[in-house]
């Protein structure tokens, strides 16, 4: 394919080793805006496909379309910043995978020893990785590596005692399910259940959001997270939350 040549989709996309499908999702998001010709056909040229290969390149190492796009405008200090990002992120996934491999290897060393592994400790380092793919599910892509920095910003220790914290209220909240929601006791309760939001998520509307996605699948939460948060899972916490905000509103 030379500069100045024309050609239609079906060629390009068995150039470029993509689908016309990746074509039009990439067209819808204004990565790359097909032209066309006289028949009203899309048609494409080299330069589209120099731009199609960065494209894929980009994506290729985890940058969300946004980041492309602003990449792609031609400002270089985008380019350097987007890509220290990502260096940082690969690298904690690189940090949170070598935990799991050094668990297994601690493991498989003791059984040449004779001794016994703590199938535990690797257990709980495989789900803490699968976890956290898990979670950013529910958070839209571009905002994924900002709800990891903030996931990653507190040790497990931090992350254990929120959930102790969550689920002592969510009891609390259970058992003066009963009372006034205009009461003392009840605004107390959630004053708490605001607090531990603002402590959770750093007031960090995204992860706010996502947080908010995440509780609203529930029901298709993993066993072993279920099993962590037993007391969230019940219906009545937020129902108590609901009343209580509309009795201050009053």
């Amino acid at each position: 394919m030379t500069d100045g040549r024309w050609c239609r989709v079906q060629e390009f996309t068995n150039l470029a080793g993509v689908t016309v499908r990746t074509l039009r999702h990439y067209d819808g998001a204004g990565l790359l805006r097909a032209q066309r010709d006289q028949k009203g056909f899309r048609v494409y040229t080299s330069a589209d496909l120099e731009r199609l290969q960065r494209i894929i390149g980009l994506k290729f190492i985890g940058l969300p379309l946004k980041q492309i796009r602003a990449v792609l405008s031609g400002d270089k200090r985008d380019l350097r910043s987007v890509l220290c990002s990502q260096i940082a992120a690969l690298e904690e996934k690189k940090r949170r995978l070598e935990i799991t491999i050094s668990a297994v290897r601690s493991a498989e060393a003791l059984l040449r020893s004779g001794g016994q592994p703590c199938l535990k400790t690797i257990i709980e380092a495989m789900e803490m990785e699968r976890d956290y793919q898990w979670i950013f599910e529910h958070f839209n892509e571009e905002k994924r590596p900002s709800v990891e920095d903030q996931l990653k910003s507190r040790t497990q220790e931090t992350w254990r005692q929120l959930q102790r914290e969550w689920n002592e209220l969510a009891r609390a909240m259970q058992a003066a399910e009963d009372t006034n929601a205009a009461s003392a006791e009840s605004q107390e309760l959630l004053r708490r259940w605001e607090d531990l939001i603002r402590r959770t998520t750093g007031e960090d509307q995204d992860l706010v959001h996502g947080l908010k996605s995440l509780y609203a699948d529930r029901d298709n939460w993993p066993e072993h997270f279920r099993r962590a948060v037993t007391p969230l899972l019940d219906g009545r916490s937020p129902a108590f939350v609901k009343a209580a905000a509309a009795a201050r509103e009053r």
